[in-house]
């Protein structure tokens, strides 16, 4: 409630899985432990670690509070990928975009009890200079797809990072469509903002998803980023900060409020962002 008093993470009390304090571990439904938290006050013990709910329950719970985007969010973009196998991750720099597209291919491998390595998630940065190579890839890939080599050499998951919504990235994404074969990889494309989805010619086949300031995931984010910082630094220094609590609740506001101005007053496009914080 503290890193997110309007629930937006769609967290809750259901959301824990357990905690350990000192040398006790207590799952929920387990047996009470003979050691509850209060008799390790005497000993010194004074952090409690929660253990939310992860892959290996089926659960978003672990990934939307590390990530700090919504659950409902996540669960949505991980639907679409699962269902497209394409998806276009689209919005102003410093919007995450990277970290969202590791994040989906992450959590697409656990949930097909898959590890995630450099052997099956292979990222690239597209340009006009790349561009070619990346082709070749591809084709490589397809072809091994069909061929009778082990899975094993074919990535699970591809992410292409542009900053450029240009002609470049949407034809590796149509060439990427060609290959129709179940063992082709999960492919996750990332671009600043598009205008228009006719600007990458996009096929019906790719989800494309827009990432923008005023709405979640990205709305909140610094919110919830500072507010979870703010109790790192209490939980260190043992203390309440009530001075620091007004400005972490002020920030996000002014951030806001400039965003804005800058809409009506700036040229378009022009946004300060959240750089990253995630």
């Amino acid at each position: 409630m503290r890193v997110d008093p309007i629930t937006s993470l769609g967290l809750c009390m259901d959301s824990l899985l357990g905690y350990t304090l000192g040398s006790t571990l207590r799952l929920r439904g387990a047996v009470e432990p003979q050691g509850l938290p209060w008799n390790y006050q005497n000993l010194g013990e004074t952090k409690l670690y929660i253990i939310l709910k992860g892959p290996a329950e089926g659960s978003l719970e672990a990934a939307a509070f590390e990530s700090l985007l919504p659950k409902p969010c996540l669960q949505r973009l991980l639907s679409q990928l699962k269902e497209k196998r394409h998806l276009l991750l689209a919005g102003p720099p410093g919007t995450g975009k990277a970290q969202l597209a590791d994040l989906l291919a992450r959590y697409t491998l656990l949930a097909e009890g898959q590890p995630c390595s450099s052997d099956t998630v292979a990222n690239f940065i597209v340009d006009n200079k790349s561009a070619p190579e990346i082709g070749h890839y591809l084709s490589e890939i397809s072809k091994l797809c069909k061929s009778r080599l082990q899975p094993s050499q074919i990535p699970k998951v591809l992410i292409l990072q542009s900053q450029q919504a240009g002609v470049t990235l949407g034809l590796l994404l149509m060439q990427a469509l060609r290959c129709t074969h179940p063992l082709f990889p999960y492919l996750i494309g990332t671009c600043d903002q598009v205008a228009s989805t006719k600007d990458l010619n996009l096929h019906s086949d790719i989800r494309c998803v827009v990432l923008g300031i005023e709405t979640e995931p990205i709305k909140g984010l610094l919110g919830r980023f500072l507010r979870r910082y703010l109790i790192d630094v209490e939980v260190e220094g043992n203390c309440r900060n009530s001075s620091l609590c007004k400005v972490i609740e002020w920030l996000p506001k002014v951030w806001r409020h400039l965003n804005r101005h800058l809409e009506v007053h700036g040229p378009p496009g022009l946004y300060i962002v959240t750089s990253n914080t995630s």
